[in-house]
């Protein structure tokens, strides 16, 4: 099969999109080639199967000499016609962007009881939506542009509403800066790198100086957000935000929620990493409460990453009945490619900080990892495992393959230093004597200097257990 846009295109929609593309391209409206509508049915038809250009010519063309021109061409045009299918599905979908552009199309055709009954239908509908975020201010601005514009060209000079275009443009501009604001500086965090913010200070001093303004969630939660993020040492600015998620998480799309949800527990999980081991109890709220709420299930499936998050927090609170009727009820939930191996991973992890090593040893020897860090987590469970018990000499060979596996993977990132720093201090371990209290001494600062490095915690209840 040719592996281009179209063949990429044709293989991400499903059944009911199909149904509606084939009426689509059947439309005189968008497409009168029947080239092109019966390109679409050959594709539709062999989709699972695989084609050719080749094929699709003599299929097409059975009477005339192969020509590839002809057949790109023809994939062109269907590609055009499918991506203007999905701009108008999306159009179609966004109930208050259509009627926006309703309300333009009758100020131009200057239709007055028409643009009206639609200003007021449209209003109505603003009023009793549930939502109040950024995309909600951005349709009362445009609101309002339509408004003013309309009253312009009536010469309705008296009636201009100028202040609340104004005002609105402010809120939605402030929100969608401040959204794009906590992105900005969760992701510099990841990538060690700095961002030119923009106006961003002169958005800051505008909500700071103008308290009226965090009357609105989508300012309000992104302006407490950001702070709390952006000072880890002020309190108030977190426990502000966890305020407003309380009142005001249900005005957000549930994507937003989920975003909102995961700014929190960054804040909590940038404390526990500077050694603020108390907001492991906020992280485990905070992934209970959104569960609660439903964020973190999107169209039916729970991200494996989350899962992981999840049953993390719930061991780090010791709460093993709770975490283990979560790792078997949310296991349905989970993508299938990836089901049983996320379930077993974390199924020994439980195990594991249970101290059950007969039950998680089997668990990870006989599961196939193929996901990189589930295998990296794997080999340090073994590890830690190994040398518990005593088992020096799997323990040596398993340090010594594992240190192989990590420098032959080159899409390890910035894991590597992490599990090579892992793989050295077990080693140190090993050597370690009880009556070498000042060795002791020494290795637990070189552990606690050590900034990757995320067995810290473990790595010092094992000297102490050597040295007491």
């Amino acid at each position: 099969m040719n592996h281009n846009r179209l063949s990429d295109l044709f293989m991400a929609l499903d059944f009911e999109e199909l149904r509606e593309i084939s009426k689509f391209v059947r439309s005189p409206i968008f497409n009168q080639q029947e080239k092109v509508v019966a390109l679409f049915d050959y594709i539709r038809k062999r989709r699972t199967r695989g084609w050719s250009n080749e094929n699709i010519f003599r299929k097409l063309y059975p009477n005339e000499r192969y020509d590839v021109q002809k057949v790109h061409q023809l994939n062109s045009n269907l590609l055009q016609l499918i991506e203007q299918y999905l701009a108008w599905r999306e159009w179609k979908n966004n109930g208050i962007q259509s009627d926006l552009d309703l309300l333009k199309a009758y100020r131009k055709k200057n239709l007055n009881k028409h643009f009206e009954k639609t200003l007021r239908n449209i209003h109505s509908k603003m009023d009793h939506s549930p939502y109040r975020n950024e995309t909600y201010h951005q349709s009362n601005y445009q609101l309002q542009k339509e408004a003013f514009l309309y009253e312009r060209e009536r010469g309705r000079t008296v009636k201009f509403n100028l202040q609340e275009l104004s005002n609105t443009q402010d809120i939605h501009f402030i929100a969608d800066k401040l959204k794009h604001a906590c992105t900005l500086l969760s992701h510099q965090t990841m990538v060690s790198k700095d961002y030119d913010k923009g106006l961003l200070n002169q958005v800051l001093n505008t909500v700071e100086q103008n308290p009226d303004l965090q009357n609105h969630p989508a300012v309000s939660i992104y302006y407490q957000a950001y702070c709390s993020l952006n000072n880890l040492t002020e309190t108030s600015s977190f426990e502000m935000l966890k305020n407003l998620m309380d009142s005001h998480i249900q005005k957000f799309f549930p994507s937003e929620q989920r975003d909102i949800y995961i700014l929190a527990i960054n804040y909590c999980i940038r404390k526990i990493n500077s050694n603020v081991r108390s907001y492991f109890k906020e992280v485990n709220h905070l992934y209970k409460k959104g569960l609660q709420d439903g964020v973190f299930i999107e169209h039916g499936i729970l991200s494996r990453w989350t899962y992981n998050n999840i049953i993390i927090s719930g061991l780090k609170m010791r709460d093993f009945d709770w975490v283990e009727q979560f790792i078997h009820s949310y296991k349905p939930y989970l993508d299938e490619k990836t089901r049983e191996d996320s379930f077993n991973y974390n199924l020994a992890r439980f195990h594991f900080e249970k101290k059950d090593y007969d039950t998680t040893m089997p668990l990870l020897l006989k599961t196939k990892f193929d996901d990189l860090l589930h295998n990296l987590g794997a080999k340090t469970m073994l590890a830690k495992m190994y040398f518990e018990l005593k088992e020096w000499d799997a323990l040596d060979n398993l340090l010594e393959s594992f240190r192989v596996y990590i420098n032959r993977k080159k899409d390890i990132g910035y894991h590597k230093e992490n599990y090579m720093n892992i793989i050295s201090f077990i080693k140190k371990l090993t050597q370690l004597q009880p009556y070498e209290k000042s060795y002791s001494i020494t290795l637990e600062q070189q552990i606690l200097s050590t900034q990757s490095l995320t067995e810290k915690e473990w790595l010092i209840q094992q000297i102490h257990k050597i040295a007491s």
